[in-house]
């Protein structure tokens, strides 16, 4: 099956990345903050970004919260173990949302 680019954005840089993490289109930041994982970027900068995301109120199609991504995302990048019982986190860290098709 080939990877499918429908509804995502090609990060040409980091700042690009910045600029979806800071913004306020759900989206973008929810796509960010996938591909940051899918590129394991850790840096300080980001890390404290994708923190600061867990207070987010942005949500996507009225189901998904950036919040919940960034848990998932900060679980899987190794920097803090999710160990609450949300089950939509959960579902974001078992399932393929953050990893490569």
């Amino acid at each position: 099956m080939e990877k499918s680019y429908y509804n995502t954005k090609v990060q040409k840089n980091i700042n690009d990345v910045y600029e979806d993490l800071l913004g306020n289109n759900a989206l973008l930041c929810m796509f960010a903050v996938r591909y940051c994982v899918l590129n394991a970027i850790k840096d300080d900068k980001t890390i404290s970004i994708i923190s600061s995301l867990k207070n987010s109120p942005l949500i996507e199609w009225n189901t998904c919260k950036i919040s919940n991504c960034a848990y998932a995302a900060l679980h899987l990048l190794g920097v803090e173990i999710y160990q609450e019982n949300d089950g939509q986190v959960q579902d974001l860290i078992d399932t393929v949302f953050f990893t490569q098709l």
